[in-house]
């Protein structure tokens, strides 16, 4: 293991440190230890977690510390890698930076229940909430204050409509503020459009394959239609189907054995970003020889 920062016998003048190292291959696993001051003497076994990126962050009180990493996947393990370290904020936020989890910036959600998280710094006493819709309204502002050293999270019901929001967070103590940088997030509640269906015609008749469905989305903001495919019962699914199409469009080839001489129906349904199904188009018949 190839730990980068911090690196060996450092100081840092941040509560909020990122701890990062040299990915290994073949590794489906990280797990992180840290311990005051050392591992040896531990007054503090702070943390022991699973990480599946070669990075973590988190926010530390003033002190000495020792962190350890080792990989991981099914067949083996590592041994553990130790570095030392110190953090010495002297109680100030000004050197402090605050890092926002989640949402994540620019993410697309259909839920009005969210949940907005960040790394809480050692040294604040409260955090101050804004929210703000984009663009601005007063409908949907929030300025509320969050006591509590160790708090991590908030959870908020939005109204129940489609809404981008822009979000900070500022860090207090009895001396000093910091405050984070500006992140947005979409709440999408509007479910797209129906598509059309284009080719084949109804009961249009196929002597060979291949043979292609076409349609028109029913909005831009699709991120996937699905497909459905049945048999001529109009119940049983062919095989493979229902299926995710990226595209407007999907093609049975040549050496296709999915589809057996008989009559098929097929239907599309379009699903946006944010996870919103439209309505499914009727069905739509072709026969093949």
């Amino acid at each position: 293991m190839v730990l980068l920062t911090p690196t060996d016998s450092s100081t840092s003048p941040s509560a909020l440190q990122t701890f990062r190292w040299e990915p290994v291959a073949g590794a489906r696993q990280y797990r992180i230890q840290i311990a005051a001051p050392s591992f040896e003497r531990p007054t503090t076994f702070f943390l022991d977690s699973l990480t599946s990126r070669p990075s973590f962050a988190t926010s530390l009180v003033p002190g000495s510390y020792h962190w350890r990493v080792q990989a991981l996947n099914s067949a083996y393990e590592t041994l553990f890698t130790t570095r030392s370290f110190r953090v010495d904020t002297t109680g100030s936020l000004s050197n402090q930076g605050i890092s926002l989890l989640q949402p994540a910036n620019s993410s697309v959600t259909n839920r009005t229940l969210v949940t907005l998280a960040w790394v809480p710094l050692a040294v604040a006493e409260r955090y101050l909430l804004t929210l703000q819709p984009n663009p601005r309204t007063a409908t949907g502002s929030l300025d509320t204050l969050l006591t509590g050293a160790a708090r991590a999270s908030v959870q908020l019901r939005l109204p129940g409509r489609s809404q981008i929001y822009r979000w900070k967070l500022t860090a207090l103590n009895a001396t000093s503020l910091r405050e984070s940088a500006t992140q947005s997030f979409e709440v999408d509640v509007t479910a797209p459009g129906m598509p059309s269906l284009a080719t084949p015609l109804n009961g249009e008749l196929f002597s060979n394959l291949p043979l292609t469905l076409s349609w028109s989305r029913g909005g831009t903001d699709v991120a996937a239609d699905s497909l459905f495919v049945y048999g001529a019962d109009q119940t049983t699914f062919v095989s493979s189907f229902p299926r995710a199409a990226a595209t407007a469009g999907f093609t049975f080839p040549a050496a296709s054995t999915l589809l057996v001489p008989g009559t098929y129906f097929w239907a599309v349904r379009s699903v946006d970003r944010a996870g919103n199904a439209g309505p499914r188009t009727g069905k739509r018949s072709f026969i093949v020889q």
